[in-house]
């Protein structure tokens, strides 16, 4: 298989595992009866999550993206769906600890950056070549944010957990499945990841995009299958949260 054809396969994968995890999680039976508010807005928020990486790997090859252009200094849709990714990955991960800072005020405030970038950069490039300033510039500025953006998100999710646990040392002996390590696990997955997908800006390889592809098609479908099999333990042990 050439390097175009691993591409394209691999793009491809994500697109179709992504949107298909997506379509599962809305359509779960458990999800539909749950009882547990929480656990229901967690699996919208994670079947969107994985909506958008397939919606933007099919704009990607839509658009007639090759594996050379995508490799650009700050490709600019990369960055979206990571910046994107990041966002709701924290917010969905915090959502199972402490659902009171999991507002739609709040995370319409930590997109604002984002969402100034994008309208920003659409703008030059309707005026500019992408190739050049100010184009470049933006997704250069949309870089260092997004990484600013992971150290913010980062502090976020492990200070909402510390107050979760200092919470749940008050509960007499309190399950250990209480403590939701596979959660603290998928977050620092989830940062991983987000890390690689923008360490492509620095490292072009097709045969790198194409690991990373395929790690991203791997977790959704394994965040995924780990929410419908802990709804059962979440629904016996909610009302002692």
């Amino acid at each position: 298989m050439n390097d175009h054809l691993l591409y394209l396969a691999s793009t491809g994968i994500v697109a179709f595992t992504c949107l298909l995890v997506s379509g599962l999680l809305l359509s779960l039976k458990t999800l539909r009866e749950s009882t547990i508010p929480k656990y229901r807005t967690a699996c919208k928020y994670l079947a969107l999550a994985s909506a958008l990486v397939g919606i933007g790997h099919i704009f990607i090859l839509s658009s007639g993206t090759d594996e050379r252009t995508i490799m650009e200094l700050f490709y600019f849709p990369i960055l979206l769906i990571s910046a994107s990714q990041a966002l709701l990955f924290t917010f969905l991960l915090t959502l199972l600890f402490r659902g009171k800072n999991v507002t739609r005020r709040n995370i319409l405030l930590h997109a604002m950056p984002t969402i100034a970038l994008t309208v920003a950069y659409t703008i030059a490039c309707l005026f500019r070549e992408d190739i050049g300033n100010p184009p470049l510039l933006i997704r250069t500025l949309t870089c260092l944010v997004y990484l600013v953006q992971l150290g913010g998100y980062t502090h976020f999710f492990f200070r909402e957990r510390a107050i979760y646990l200092g919470n749940l040392k008050q509960i007499p002996q309190s399950p250990e499945r209480l403590e939701l390590r596979w959660v603290t696990r998928a977050f620092l997955w989830a940062l991983g990841i987000g890390i690689a997908a923008v360490s492509l800006c620095f490292f072009p390889n097709n045969y790198y995009n194409t690991a990373v592809n395929f790690v991203f098609a791997l977790f959704y479908a394994s965040v995924s299958i780990h929410y419908a099999n802990y709804h059962y333990t979440y629904d016996q042990l909610y009302l002692r949260l």
